[in-house]
């Protein structure tokens, strides 16, 4: 197999990969990085690619767990779970470092030599990966550079996997930042107060300083689907900002901005073969705890802004159909 064509086969896999990832089908991603980087230990295709394999499967557990807000809950009295921060800290190096290793490979054929290359089995440390604890990780790969002798990868594999590594690098530092955003949200929860203004802009920071990175065409369900999640929360907090302030207008807009995008991200879960039953697929039950949350609070803020603005709602329509909208809502707090 010459390089385009090693290349064009590792691209649908990462393509796949990914998309499982945008679905939250995220052992289905990992089993999917796991067998293909099984396969290439055995044909001694390229060592580069499997280190890159390895990581990916790691990084589908570090999804899992964001998506699940399992690190929210205290540990155990007064001890906060950082094992995702560990997590994500330890494929943030790992990315950076394949990203260096494939900028600096040597240009040579894809496809190794009789003279130079052997059949790979798995180094201890490329298997050991998925089995280590976060923070043993990073260094894990002691034979590196013999491995890459035996198998270098060709010019255009190295400028992908340096790019794509580099884009990853930046996809987990997002995380990072949005691990310790939902970590202070839930600080401030247990207060009296919560300064949703302050909140607001520091979740826009996060959308800002993202918003044109991790942008390969392979990562578009990863992206799209990080995009809408934290856009999506920003126009909920916005909303509750103007509801502070008793701004009818401005409150409504940010509502409907944040359902438009929610509407949106819930038909985007659904792979297009499962569309038909999408009622049953989109069940509470089914969905990461994250996803369910975000639905509940647009549900709470709608109600809420019904509750601000009864007088005003009800002047446009019937009592009647006022009780009718109400009956409708998941949360009807004006008739309680």
């Amino acid at each position: 197999m010459d390089c385009d064509d090693f290349l064009a086969k590792e691209q649908k896999v990462l393509e796949l990969y990914f998309s499982s990832l945008g679905h939250f089908n995220y052992d289905k991603a990992k089993e999917i990085v796991e067998k293909e980087r099984d396969a290439l230990f055995k044909t001694g295709a390229n060592y580069l690619f499997s280190s890159v394999l390895t990581a990916l499967s790691q990084m589908a557990v570090a999804e899992k767990l964001y998506m699940s807000l399992q690190y929210l809950a205290p540990k155990s009295f007064l001890r906060k779970d950082t094992s995702l921060k560990s997590l994500y800290e330890a494929l943030r190096l790992e990315f950076l470092r394949l990203k260096d290793q494939a900028s600096c490979s040597t240009p040579i054929s894809c496809s190794p030599s009789p003279s130079s290359c052997s059949p790979m089995s798995p180094s201890p440390s490329a298997t050991s990966l998925s089995s280590m604890s976060p923070g043993a990780v990073i260094g894990s790969y002691q034979s590196s550079s013999s491995y890459m002798s035996q198998s270098p990868p060709a010019p255009v594999l190295d400028a992908f996997l340096s790019h794509l590594c580099g884009q990853l690098h930046s996809f987990v530092v997002a995380r990072v930042k949005s691990v310790d955003f939902y970590d202070k949200l839930y600080s401030l929860s247990s207060g009296k107060m919560m300064k949703f203004k302050e909140l607001s802009a520091a979740l826009n920071d996060i959308i800002s300083q993202n918003e044109n990175l991790f942008h390969h065409p392979v990562l578009t369900a990863l992206k799209s689907s990080f995009s809408t999640e934290l856009e999506t929360l920003h126009q909920l907090l916005e909303a509750q900002v103007m509801l502070s302030q008793w701004q009818f207008l401005q409150a409504l807009l940010h509502l409907k901005e944040a359902h438009a995008r929610l509407g949106e991200w819930n038909a985007s879960l659904l792979l297009p073969e499962n569309r038909r039953t999408a009622s049953s697929l989109l069940r509470a039950d089914r969905l990461p705890h994250l996803v369910t949350w975000i639905n509940k609070l647009n549900s709470f803020m709608v109600g809420k802004f019904t509750l601000y603005f009864y007088k005003i709602l009800s002047r446009q329509t019937t009592p009647q159909e006022m009780k009718n909208f109400g009956s409708k809502m998941t949360i009807d707090y004006c008739q309680r």
